[in-house]
């Protein structure tokens, strides 16, 4: 008589940021996503810390004698109350993405909701 054993197998799934510049694999805490916009688009790369410390001194130079629009984009109205809780509940998991305070519950800033329009398009 065979007896067969089987063995359960667990699955791991390893995300690896890598430097868009170097195509550096970057350790954890290493390196940073940056967002920035140009020309009406929005844009993110994947830097380590050198190369975003040098994006910021890059773009410093043009931000500090720039000025900051805020979008006026009209919104499209909402078909449903369903929608509009699916509409905050991805304004504040942007905004939790991107190190915004925002409460749980209750009023987003209309900053915080015109900076997400403008980052999604």
């Amino acid at each position: 008589m065979t007896v067969l054993y089987c063995c359960h197998m667990a699955k791991q799934t390893y995300t690896r940021v890598i430097d868009d510049l170097t195509n550096e694999v970057l350790e954890e805490g290493q390196g940073e996503t940056l967002t920035f916009g140009f020309q009406g688009k929005s844009y993110s790369i994947d830097l380590g810390q050198k190369n975003a410390d040098e994006f910021r001194k890059l773009m410093q130079k043009y931000t500090s004698v720039a000025t900051q629009e805020v979008s006026r984009l009209p919104r499209a109205a909402s078909s449903s109350a369903k929608s509009d809780k699916q509409e905050l509940k991805k304004i504040r998991e942007w905004a939790a993405s991107q190190g915004i305070e925002v409460n749980a519950r209750g009023r987003i800033a209309k900053s915080v909701e015109d900076a997400y329009h403008e980052s999604v398009g």
